[in-house]
């Protein structure tokens, strides 16, 4: 090999959300496919993924964002026939040789939803990082459309791959699951608790279908978004937190349904992993909603109430609906797997004459 492919690792040091469980993707299928890298994390424990296949290195003093800014730089100097890949975001102002990865662009879109320090930091360097590197990965086609107007970007520059869902280590992880003791019939979300999520409507729209069965919400509030602090007037609806891998199958695997009615979205990974446990989902009626679930989702309108208590009635009383969603969603979750994204990303940088020869 004449270079060196460098990983930006800083994901390895946060817990598995969908934009940390895409960069460990396309990093073990990097390593199964044969490909020789590195990963630069900063120098901290790694406690949250399998590791022992990767070669690591821990560099620098900082952590966070700076690190990636000051050390990962400082690194890279000197390395002028060596790249450096960031699956999990935009990577490094100082480097020129990099590939990063913008997974939406919603921080310009609306503003509203994150916190100031965030938003800051991201509206002031993402221009600069896109013009400055190579070629940009993003994760459906309305991202890149998406990405190509706002930043005036090349089409040609974006490598559209998809996400995935996660390697679960197949029936015999499944089989060791501990049952939740749930009994009673439930709906369930799975994101993160921030304004795009929208879930103010999806608790009005649940109340509003008055259905014999409780509303499970799975994921964290995050320091990066606004206050999205949300009544709850109902024993029906429990806010669950974080929950372990093997809770989380068993959540998806025995839901009536999963349900999703974000405002936004980049790709949207939960209605994908959900149809991969059999559970059939309802979700946005939104552009890239379709471009993802194609025939596997009932679409609502996410700005309607009704439109949302309507589908949430519809896959608790209707078994036909239920069982046709989950036939298509076994098709449409097994079109995304990370053998599959990163080979579109391997058949779409020689199209960029600066990455002809960066896996060769």
């Amino acid at each position: 090999m004449s270079h060196v492919i460098y990983i930006n690792g800083r994901f390895l040091l946060n817990k598995p959300t969908g934009i940390e469980n895409f960069a460990y993707g396309m990093c073990k299928a990097m390593a199964n496919r044969g490909i020789e890298f590195v990963i630069l994390t900063p120098k901290s424990p790694i406690k949250y993924y399998d590791v022992h296949e990767f070669n690591i290195i821990q560099i620098g003093l900082l952590k966070g964002p700076v690190w990636e800014q000051v050390d990962l730089s400082i690194f890279m100097l000197g390395k002028s026939s060596d790249i450096l890949i960031s699956f999990s975001g935009a990577g490094s102002l100082l480097i020129r040789n990099q590939i990063i990865t913008i997974h939406d662009i919603a921080v310009f879109k609306h503003p509203e939803w994150f916190s100031f320090s965030y938003r800051i930091l991201y509206e002031l360097i993402t221009p600069f990082i896109i013009k400055k590197s190579r070629a940009i990965i993003t994760v459906s086609e309305f991202s890149k459309r998406e990405i190509s107007n706002v930043f005036k970007v090349n089409p040609q520059k974006i490598i559209v791959t998809y996400s995935a869902t996660k390697d679960y280590k197949g029936d015999n992880f499944v089989d060791t699951v501990k049952g939740n003791n749930i009994t009673e019939p439930y709906i369930l979300a799975v994101s993160s608790i921030d304004p795009r999520k929208n879930f103010r409507s999806l608790i009005k729209g649940f109340a509003k279908s008055n259905i014999p069965c409780n509303l499970y919400i799975i994921g964290k509030k995050h320091k990066s978004f606004n206050d999205s602090n949300i009544e709850i007037n109902t024993d029906k609806i429990k806010f669950l937190g974080y929950v372990s891998e093997a809770e989380l199958i068993d959540y998806y695997k025995n839901a009536i349904a999963f349900i999703s009615v974000s405002l936004y979205e980049g790709f949207g990974l939960p209605p994908i992993e959900a149809m991969s446990f059999g559970c059939p989902t309802i979700t946005s009626d939104l552009e890239v909603c379709h471009e993802v679930c194609k025939n596997a989702s009932y679409f609502v309108n996410q700005n309607d109430i009704e439109s949302i208590a309507s589908g949430i009635k519809k896959l608790y009383y209707d078994a036909s609906t239920r069982e046709k969603l989950v036939k298509n969603g076994y098709v449409v979750s097994k079109m995304y797997s990370f053998h599959n994204s990163l080979q579109r990303l391997i058949s779409g940088l020689p199209q960029i004459k600066s990455c002809s020869n960066i896996f060769q």
